[in-house]
């Protein structure tokens, strides 16, 4: 929606900036190596990351909460993404 831009980070972090101001709204902490890519839900409630950790994370823009952390991955995740409908990763 133009409201918001997202960043991820080697450092482990990824950012939810307000394009209003270009302020950090919320720093998400929680994966446990670099992150390699950070994608928007289509009505951009959510963020999933990507990470070196094998993990994707889901967050919730507004608060910047971890909603869910999917394992199973035998190596890095490189990329994410949500399908056009917006219901799957």
């Amino acid at each position: 929606d133009g409201k918001w831009l997202a960043s991820a980070s080697a450092d482990m972090s990824a950012r939810i900036w307000s394009t209003k101001g270009w302020t950090c709204r919320h720093i998400l902490l929680g994966h446990s190596q670099g992150l390699s890519d950070i994608t928007f839900s289509k009505d951009s409630a959510y963020v999933a990351t990507a990470s070196d950790d094998r993990t994707i994370k889901l967050w919730e823009v507004s608060t910047g909460k971890l909603l869910k952390t999917m394992r199973g991955h035998a190596n890095f995740v490189f990329c994410v993404d949500f399908n056009p409908a917006g219901n799957l990763l």
